[in-house]
């Protein structure tokens, strides 16, 4: 669930939806971004969405909503004891021991990439469940973590995700996934350990036959690629920009790139082929910064990018953090001295505070300096915060820090003179 004004067609439940489908179950899918509850930040909405549930709850979720999810639960099992709850989605696959072994409401966790587990999982769920790859679990009072589940290296192989169980007048954004997986070792990430850092690709005839399926039979004109890295391979790259031309297919879209894999002959590919947006995760203005967190580039590559991408694209989005634990001041001012540079070229800026991911390698390193602050919350999650059952929901958060250390920020001497000038400047609110 995103900010109110935005909605995201759900891709990962749509997936599994497709799959429980294919295999002969039947799906009661819902979404609860489309909710028209007065106050959609609370237990009873949650539990009014929740009613008439199957026996069998399958719930994805990112790390924000985690704890309204968690409280929720508490009170559905109270009330309907049988229910088993499956958890998945990025937010609980991080830390799914700690939250079996803290929140009885939860019976199962997926980790990870779901099409497989899930058919697994439904086939043995009254039987044993010892091998079903890629769950947690709890057996009488031990929680069970089995062996991670393999990744899916043939993709064309997964059906498309279940376009015919939602209106697509519904959402304001349409996304794809040609790609899973990031090979890359960035010290503040979590989303490429998750994916094992490795990536597979679908074949750019599949990836066209959805796309043909998205614009003739439900008329959508503008595509998101949401793979982490949709560029990553120039050669398919450019196939893909070919053949796309080629069909005919009349898309606007747009794609995550990186600067040091982005060249005139990918950018011209890409501009002809109907994409007028690319963003690019640069994350610091100072080389020093760059070079700990492993991006890969410096400032003058990205910025000799950047340039270059503002006369091939009509949006470029570039994405910083700010809150390094070891990041000084004058590394700040380098990045908002960048962030003010490109600006006047055209590229437009996102700021982010650095979320304490559980898998990184940042917080396996700085995880001791996590604290919290009521104050900071507006900057780590999404607008709405402030409406939910607020006392509620921070005494969980600071109860268990290691199930929701996305909700903290690393602590450092001047991480409140950086908030100060990001809002003095307007960056941040």
């Amino acid at each position: 669930m995103g900010p109110r004004n935005e909605r995201v067609v759900p891709l990962g439940t749509l997936y599994l939806t497709s799959v429980l489908e294919k295999n002969g179950y039947t799906v009661d899918f819902r979404d609860y971004q489309l909710n028209k509850f007065e106050n959609p930040y609370s237990i009873d909405s949650f539990l009014s969405f929740l009613k008439g549930s199957a026996k069998v709850i399958g719930i994805g979720c990112m790390f924000n909503l985690m704890p309204l999810v968690l409280l929720s639960l508490e009170k559905l099992k109270k009330d309907s004891p049988e229910k088993v709850v499956i958890l998945g989605g990025p937010g609980p696959s991080g830390v799914p021991e700690r939250i079996l072994e803290n929140f009885p409401s939860v019976n199962i966790i997926v980790r990870g990439e779901g099409e497989k587990t899930i058919v697994e999982l439904m086939d043995s769920l009254d039987g044993e469940l010892s091998n079903v790859r890629g769950i947690c679990y709890r057996k009488e009072d031990r929680v069970i973590i089995n062996a991670p589940q393999k990744r899916i290296e043939n993709l064309d192989e997964v059906p498309f995700p279940a376009y015919h169980r939602i209106d697509f007048q519904d959402y304001t954004r349409v996304g794809i996934m040609t790609s899973r997986g990031c090979p890359y070792h960035c010290t503040f990430c979590e989303v490429a350990p998750l994916w094992g850092n490795l990536n597979y690709k679908r074949s750019v005839q599949n990836v066209l036959d959805e796309l043909k399926v998205l614009r003739y039979k439900y008329k959508i004109k503008r595509i998101c690629m949401n793979d982490d890295l949709f560029v990553l391979s120039k050669k398919r790259t450019l196939q893909f920009c070919r053949e796309l031309r080629e069909e005919d297919i009349d898309l606007h879209w747009d794609c995550l790139g990186r600067i040091d894999l982005m060249d005139e002959e990918i950018m011209d590919a890409l501009s002809r082929s109907g994409c007028d947006g690319i963003q690019y995760g640069i994350e610091s203005g100072n080389d020093a910064i760059l070079k700990k967190i492993n991006k890969g580039f410096t400032m003058a590559e990205a910025e000799r990018v950047i340039n270059k991408s503002t006369k091939y694209f009509d949006h470029v989005v570039c994405t910083f953090i700010w809150g390094f634990p070891f990041e000084t001041m004058e590394d700040f001012y380098h990045t908002l001295f960048f962030i003010s540079k490109i600006g006047q070229k055209g590229a437009r800026s996102k700021l982010m505070l650095l979320s304490p991911a559980p898998l990184s390698q940042i917080y396996r390193e700085y995880g001791h300096l996590i604290r919290f602050s009521n104050e900071l919350i507006s900057d780590l999650v999404w607008k709405g915060y402030e409406n939910w059952e607020k006392k509620q929901i921070v005494k969980m958060i600071k109860a268990y820090p290691e199930i929701f250390p996305d909700f903290y920020y690393y602590h450092s001497a001047n991480l409140n003179e950086k908030r100060a000038l990001l809002k003095k400047v307007g960056l941040i609110v």
